[in-house]
């Protein structure tokens, strides 16, 4: 019965660590004084398994939070656990507020200069970057080796090729006139693109490069495949100008 009514705490615990800011001990001394209700420190940091002196510190950091109170009597300080409704009104009334900023908050978060970038690594830190492109609302610009590409991914053309087409994802891109790139270029109807191809003594690309919304995405896949995503939309469009000069030009 004992090692049950433990495992009902644990799991309490980490419920409570995951959906306030208390530490996992901050936690254990919080049920415990639920347990023994208005009680000096002593019988409560023995009930959470804490000694005297790190149950004492650790009480003040929850009355900080506002998880304890404490009152007097003599010279004897007694402490109490919070009701757990009111601290569940407080968190509630916190993600209200914040859900009300949110929209203001979104925009700082848009208008910022500085770029925000995401790495990937890994074959399948690759494949998780291409999927990202999946919800684009604009078209998608596009640099590749489709030797390259599909050397590294196979089954490409199944599992984002399709996908994106089925998406009605318009994609424009260019790519070395080799057999791959020809392969490609003749199947553009049926994949929701317009492949132009390049001289492959001058489309030296060996990586591919996807600008879409307001973000670039660079994926090299030598030696240990990698990727990033660059969110900025300045850089964006500077980047979907010089697409669409060369697209003119060839």
């Amino acid at each position: 019965v004992e090692d049950f009514y433990n495992i009902i705490k644990i799991d309490m615990i980490k419920e409570i660590t995951a959906n306030t800011n208390m530490t996992d001990k901050e936690a254990r001394l919080y049920i415990a004084c639920l347990q023994s209700g208005q009680s000096t420190i002593t019988p409560i940091a023995k009930q959470a398994r804490l000694n005297r002196v790190s149950a004492y510190s650790i009480a003040e950091k929850l009355i900080a939070k506002g998880y304890f109170t404490t009152s007097r009597k003599g010279k004897i300080t007694y402490f109490d656990a919070t009701n757990p409704q009111d601290i569940y009104e407080s968190i509630n009334q916190r993600t209200q507020k914040l859900k009300q900023i949110l929209p203001d908050l979104r925009r700082l978060h848009k208008n910022a200069d500085h770029p925000n970038i995401r790495y990937f690594e890994g074959i399948d830190g690759v494949k998780a970057l291409y999927l990202d492109s999946l919800n684009s609302s604009t078209e998608i610009l596009n640099y590749a080796n489709s030797e390259d590409l599909r050397n590294f991914w196979p089954n490409y053309d199944e599992e984002y090729v399709l996908k994106r087409a089925n998406k009605k994802i318009y994609l424009r891109g260019f790519a070395p006139n080799d057999t791959y790139g020809q392969r490609v270029h003749d199947t553009d109807t049926t994949y929701y693109r317009h492949i132009k191809l390049l001289p492959p003594q001058k489309a030296l690309f060996h990586n591919e490069t996807n600008i879409y919304d307001d973000k670039i995405s660079l994926v090299s896949f030598k030696d240990r495949p990698m990727g990033i995503i660059i969110q900025n939309q300045e850089l964006a469009d500077t980047q979907r100008s010089i697409f669409e000069l060369l697209w003119e030009l060839v």
